[in-house]
Parts: structure tokens; sequence; C-alpha cells
């Protein structure tokens, strides 16, 4: 049995490797596990509940004219400069004829509760919940694709709560004031296709969308793409002025009407969080470990 501190007594250089991987090495990833449907009509259906891979809609229950919200087990918060969240998934849609190629239809999210409880639904036939998901703030991705209005798809924040209606998503007039776009989206058009009544045929898509804290504001990053093409959407964009939030507690997608698709099929979303350290603790690593080597020369 090794004594204690053998570790470093047998390489010097190991223990200080190591000191440095325990203090720097604080992410931490998650699965997002809780569920909640919306819709402004009949409630679509929700599979999956309780894991990373949830299925809105079926073929029998549309899921377009909807939006997702997926519950952190815990809120997350961006703290020192450096710190970063980063949001991905997997999805792949399924319609009985075919989608429709809809322009910035399909979004994802990472926003903060700002105090709202949690909807306790699991699907709901309301476009959302007065007092439950009206007071969101954070950011939302738009894919771009399709022609016509929204083809460039969109790159939001939302800095204040909905002038009207509980649909965090919203955008149109008059909620339109409560959004400040941060840049545009870069890369090439992405197609979306489904599957056609189940055959599997509909391509794979997969998304990512990072936040990282820096010394004036928050960088937005991040990208869209299928394995129907080489194409990628890219999200890249500086958010200096005072964002108004680094806490987020809820991940999001919206499906919207103009895709015309029945099934949504997402798989292992989750939310990574890496914490760089607190300053005060890297100098005193680096004290410590100044002290540490001169201990081994001196033996």
């Amino acid at each position: 049995m090794l004594a204690k501190n053998s570790l470093v007594r047998l390489n010097p250089h190991l223990g200080c490797g190591l000191a440095f991987a325990l203090l720097c090495a604080a992410t931490h990833a998650a699965p997002v596990l809780d569920w909640h449907t919306f819709k402004a009509t009949t409630a679509t259906t929700l599979s999956g509940q309780g894991t990373d891979d949830p299925v809105i809609g079926s073929l029998a229950t549309t899921a377009d004219a909807s939006f997702v919200l997926g519950y952190l087990s815990s809120p997350v918060s961006l703290v020192n400069v450096g710190d970063q969240i980063t949001l991905t998934f997997s999805v792949a849609f399924n319609d009985a004829t075919g989608m429709a190629n809809a322009g910035d239809n399909f979004r994802f999210a990472l926003f903060d509760l700002n105090g709202q409880t949690p909807v306790a639904a699991e699907n709901s036939a309301t476009a959302g919940v007065d007092g439950q998901t009206d007071n969101f703030r954070g950011y939302m991705f738009g894919v771009r694709n399709g022609t016509g209005t929204g083809s460039g798809g969109s790159m939001r924040e939302r800095t204040a709560a909905l002038v009207s209606g509980d649909n965090s998503f919203a955008t149109g007039s008059p909620n339109n004031t409560t959004f400040v776009s941060p840049g545009s989206v870069g890369g090439d058009p992405v197609t979306l296709l489904s599957s056609v009544n189940g055959d599997g045929s509909g391509p794979i898509y997969t998304g990512v969308m990072t936040f990282t804290l820096t010394a004036s504001g928050i960088d937005l990053s991040g990208s869209f793409s299928g394995t129907n093409s080489a194409n990628m959407n890219v999200f890249t964009a500086s958010d200096n002025a005072a964002p108004t939030s680094t806490t987020y507690g809820a991940v999001g997608f919206l499906i919207g009407d103009a895709l015309n698709v029945e099934e949504v099929s997402f798989s292992n979303v989750d939310v990574t969080y890496a914490a760089v350290p607190e300053p005060g603790a890297l100098a005193l690593w680096s004290l410590g470990s100044v002290l540490l080597l001169r201990r081994q020369r001196r033996r």
C-alpha cells in the first residue's frame, strides 16, 4: 500500500499535474430528463419522459405549432471569465407525407427561468402558462434553411418579459420589443427533410449552442448540420451589451407550424458546464506548485 503523498514522492511532476487537473477540470455533463410540451390547441403527446431522448407528437397527434421545454436538474451560472455552458442534441423528423422546409421555424434555446416556477404538467394544451413561461431570459438560435421569409435563420436574445402571451419563443409583434439580435447566421443553408410515414429515410441533424463568459459579456457560438448534406449553419456573435442573464435552467425547442411535421424525435439532449478556477484559487495553486517543486529539489 502506498504511503500518503507517495504519488508526489514517486514523481513530483505527476503530483503537480494531478493538482492542476483537479483544480481545472470542473466540467459537468448532464442529460436533460424533465420534458414539457406546449401547444395552442390540443396538447401534443410526449414519449421518452425521464430520458434525454424525448419524442414530440406522432402520426396521430401532430407536433407542429408547439414548443418544448426541458428543465435542468439544477440551474447553472456563468461566474468567472472563461466559464462555459454547452447544449448539444440530435433530432430527426417524421411525417405522413413529408415535412416542409420552412425557414427559421426550428429553433433551440437556453433559458434562465428568471424566478418562474417550473411547469408541472407534461403536456399543455396552451402556448405557455401565465406566470411560468412568460418571463424567461436567454438566447435562441433559428435554423437557416428554406426560402423566403425566415430563410436566413436567426440569433436572438430575450431581454425582458413577454409583452403579450406566454410563448417563450414568440418573436412577432408586440413581443419583438423584448428581443435583441446579437448577430446573423453564417455558414450555408441546411435543408430540413423528414422520414415519410416512418420509413427511416430522413436525415439526422445535430445542434450545438455554447455560451462563454468574457470580460465584456458573453460569446455565443454554435452550429446546426444534417447527415443529408455537408452544409452547416454557423452561429457566432459577441453580446457585449450587459447580458440580461448569466444563469440557465432550461433548454427549449420551437417546432414552428410552417414545418407541417407530425413527429419530432430528439436524442442525446445534454448540457455541459465547464467552470474555470476562481482567480484566487489559481494563484494559490501556482504558489503551491512552486513550493512543492522547491521541496522536491531539496530532496
